[in-house]
C-alpha cells in the first residue's frame, strides 16, 4: 500500500473512532421510551491493524508535521487559509499558498514513511517498546 491510501485509511478510522453522540443533560435524557430503538449500523472499510500503526507513527512525528497531515485527511474540510495560518504557511514571490502546502505536505509524507519503516523493521525483528 502507498503512504497516500495509508493516511486515507487512518482517516476514515480516525473520523470513525472520534464520533461521540450527544446526550442531553437535562432532564430528557432520563426518559426511557417504551419503543425500542436500535443506532443504525456504520460500516466502513477500514484495515485497523495498519490505522493503528499508521496512528503511532503519526504521533511520533514533530506537533507540525502530525497536524498538518491531520488537516490534511481528517479535517480536509476546513478553511484553507486559516488552516495554513495555524501551520504557518506561507507563499513565496514564486509559489503559491497552495503550492507551499503541497510541498510541506510530500515532505510530512515522506517522513512518515521514514518512521513507518523504522516502525515495521522493529516489528519484524521482535522488538517491543516498552509501554507506560
Amino acid at each position: 500500500m502507498d503512504i497516500k491510501s495509508r493516511l486515507e485509511n487512518w482517516a476514515r478510522w480516525s473520523r470513525y473512532t472520534r464520533i461521540r453522540p450527544a446526550s442531553c443533560k437535562s432532564l430528557e435524557s432520563k426518559y426511557k421510551s417504551p419503543q425500542i430503538w436500535h443506532q443504525p449500523e456504520i460500516k466502513i472499510e477500514v484495515d485497523l491493524l495498519d490505522a493503528l500503526k499508521v496512528e503511532k507513527g503519526l504521533v511520533s512525528l514533530p506537533r507540525r508535521d502530525m497536524d498538518l497531515l491531520v488537516y490534511s485527511y481528517v479535517k480536509s474540510n476546513r478553511d484553507f487559509d486559516i488552516v495554513c495560518s495555524k501551520l504557518k504557511i506561507k507563499g513565496q514571490k514564486n509559489m503559491s499558498k497552495s503550492d507551499a502546502f503541497a510541498i510541506e505536505q510530500n515532505r510530512c509524507e515522506q517522513s512518515l514513511i521514514d518512521v513507518l519503516f523504522t516502525i515495521d523493521t522493529k516489528e519484524k525483528k521482535g522488538y517491543k517498546e516498552a509501554t507506560i
